[in-house]
């Protein structure tokens, strides 16, 4: 029987969740249009929304990759917290 209590079906569909939230999300390409503004200013705007997009992008995938990562390492626990469990209930029972 394992020491630490570990509900894995419960930290399993949070980072179902997590995953699927952060793949659904696209943010709105927006397309300004301003009358009475200058080329400059345009081009900053669009540049500006550039960054913006691949900062999302970067964020999105870093966050996956994390999610990825802490999942893993949460099934690499918990295998060894079970193999621990058996070697500790089999030497017992010598």
């Amino acid at each position: 029987m394992p020491e630490i209590k570990i509900k894995e079906q419960e930290i399993k569909s949070a980072f179902d969740t997590l995953k699927d939230k952060t793949n659904d999300f696209h943010p709105a390409a927006s397309k300004p249009v301003f009358r009475h503004s200058s080329l400059q200013f345009l081009k900053f705007l669009q540049e500006l929304e550039e960054r913006y997009d691949k900062a999302v992008h970067d964020y999105k995938t870093r966050l996956l990759k994390a999610e990825s990562d802490a999942w893993s390492n949460i099934e690499s626990f918990v295998e060894t917290e079970h193999r621990l469990a058996d070697n500790f209930e089999r030497e017992n029972k010598r």
